[in-house]
């Protein structure tokens, strides 16, 4: 019996179709029981979560939300010392007032009182040797000497240094060139001039024949001409005894090549030199 049974192979491709085709239903089934359960424990298990409705504004200090920075009011009033903000630098006034013994600051040397009235009597003393060399004299002229200073302009002292060389610069006394001068000063306080200025006087026509605008005048004519002016400005502040050579009514003069002779009238007699004036010079 058992000899006449054939041997019997099992086809595994038709076995697993076969099973394949039963298990696929079930698949299906377990993935929409799946779906189903989901929904539901959601719907009716899960209950949603309620927040306070201020749980949700911001905390005090915080202006909007977390994204932002929060801006918290303080104080910005610089402090005692500081003019403006932390990039300036703060002025602090100093006093600075200089110690006691200097005169004003560090760069100034101190001057004791002793040495400071010696320093005050030698520049009197200076001031009243040069004051009586101006007025007094006598005076002798050499060159480099310095001109004495006044308030006229440098035109006005040109002008009669040029009158001064052309009518008397071959003259060798200085009183008697110092007459020139003082001529055109007393024209001017005549009122039988016309002009009451030191150029007007000079340039009056057909009154001095050896002026000329442009002339030449040298440096010893200079020097006379600033003497003389100098005199006359501290007479017209009213002083004294300023050194004049010629009266005030001396207003004409006359010249031969060697000296020079002045009158009150044209022509008239000659003054006399030191009769009634001293002169400041030594010739």
């Amino acid at each position: 019996m058992y000899a006449n049974l054939a041997y019997y192979e099992p086809d595994t491709n038709a076995t697993r179709r076969e099973l394949t085709e039963l298990m696929l239903p079930a698949y299906i089934y377990i993935v929409i029981f799946s779906l189903l359960a989901s929904q539901i424990c959601g719907r009716f298990l899960v209950k949603p979560i309620t927040l306070p409705a201020d749980s949700l504004a911001p905390k005090s200090g915080i202006t909007e939300y977390i994204d932002e920075i929060p801006v918290v009011a303080t104080d910005v009033t610089p402090k005692a010392g500081i003019t403006k903000y932390v990039e300036d630098i703060p002025i602090v006034p100093v006093e600075i007032a200089p110690k006691s013994g200097f005169t004003s600051f560090v760069d100034e040397i101190p001057v004791s009182a002793e040495y400071a009235e010696v320093e005050i009597l030698d520049s009197e003393l200076d001031s009243e040797s040069n004051e009586s060399e101006e007025t007094v004299g006598p005076i002798f002229w050499e060159e480099g000497m310095k001109a004495p200073s006044s308030s006229f302009s440098e035109y006005e002292i040109i002008q009669l240094a040029i009158l001064i060389e052309g009518e008397g610069g071959g003259l060798a006394s200085l009183t008697e060139l110092s007459g020139i001068a003082w001529a055109v000063v007393n024209r001017i306080y005549s009122n039988r001039c016309p002009y009451d200025d030191v150029v007007g006087v000079i340039t009056q026509k057909g009154q001095f024949d050896g002026y000329t605008i442009e002339g030449y005048y040298s440096e010893r004519s200079y020097w006379m001409a600033c003497d003389v002016l100098a005199r006359y400005e501290k007479e017209l502040a009213g002083e004294q005894n300023v050194g004049r050579t010629l009266p005030e009514e001396y207003i004409f003069f006359r010249g031969d090549g060697k000296h020079n002779y002045f009158s009150v009238e044209e022509g008239g007699a000659a003054y006399v030199w030191g009769s009634t004036l001293e002169s400041p010079y030594i010739s």
